[in-house]
Parts: C-alpha cells; structure tokens; sequence
C-alpha cells in the first residue's frame, strides 16, 4: 500500500504540474505543457538519471535494469518520449539542473536518490497503479 501512495504522489507531480514557462515566449496550451512535463520528468527519471547515478555503481546497475524494464514494459510510452518535441528541452533544463552546485549530492544522497528513482520505475511495471499511471502518461503524450 505504502508504494501505491508514494507512486500515486509521484504521478500527480508528473501529470499535474506545469512545466516553467520561457520568458517572452507565447504561453503553450494547457495539453502542450502537461506534454513538456511529462516528458521533463521522465527523461530525469530515466536518461538523466542514469547519467546522474553512473558514479555509484551499484545505484547505476539497478537503474539501469528498472529502465530497460519501462522501455520493455513501455516502448510506446519511451518511443513518445524519444520523438517528443520537448526532449531536447528537457535535457537543456536537466542538464543546466545537474550542473549547479546545489545539485551535487553527496555519495549517501545520491544513492538514495538513485533508489527512489529506480524504485518509482519499478513501481510504474510492477503495480497496476504505475501501470494506468505510464497509460495515462502515453495518452496525454499522443494528445
């Protein structure tokens, strides 16, 4: 139950918060931004992640298998996020994120945050709440 709880917190951050806005540029629709933001947030979840926990080892390993598990569970979901617009977006801000100083974690911190990510991933296979959650991800990206 706790891991439904934790998945479902995780899946309204995804779905439900809007991706920050670019001064000066024209406000994108309602579907349009909850498109960025899925993809913003899967690609920290999965490609900016595993980049961001390969100095721990072991975080890495299971990282790495939660996230071909979602490319094999989800290869639609992943195709979407490969061929979304926002990818390259989403790598800039991740990128520009990673880079800052108050983004550099301690080894203990950055292997806890490796598992919660490899966790929340293994959620969206494993249970039938991460599973309409990744449905519900493919169809707001095909919207």
């Amino acid at each position: 139950m706790r891991g439904h709880i934790f998945l479902a917190a995780v899946v309204s951050v995804l779905l439900i918060q809007g991706a920050p806005t670019l001064a000066g540029a024209q406000m994108p629709s309602s579907f349009e931004r909850q498109k960025m933001h899925v993809v913003s947030r899967m690609y920290q979840a999965t490609y900016g992640a595993s980049e961001r926990c390969r100095p721990s080892k072991e975080a890495s390993v299971s990282l790495d298998k939660a996230i071909d598990q979602i490319r094999k569970t989800f290869p639609e979901l992943m195709t979407l996020i490969d061929n979304s617009p926002y990818l390259p977006q989403a790598r800039e801000q991740f990128n520009a994120f990673a880079s800052s100083t108050a983004a550099r974690p301690t080894n203990d911190e950055l292997v806890q945050e490796c598992s919660g990510m490899t966790n929340m991933l293994q959620q969206l296979v494993e249970t039938p709440g991460g599973q309409q959650a990744a449905n519900d991800m493919i169809q707001t990206l095909k919207k």
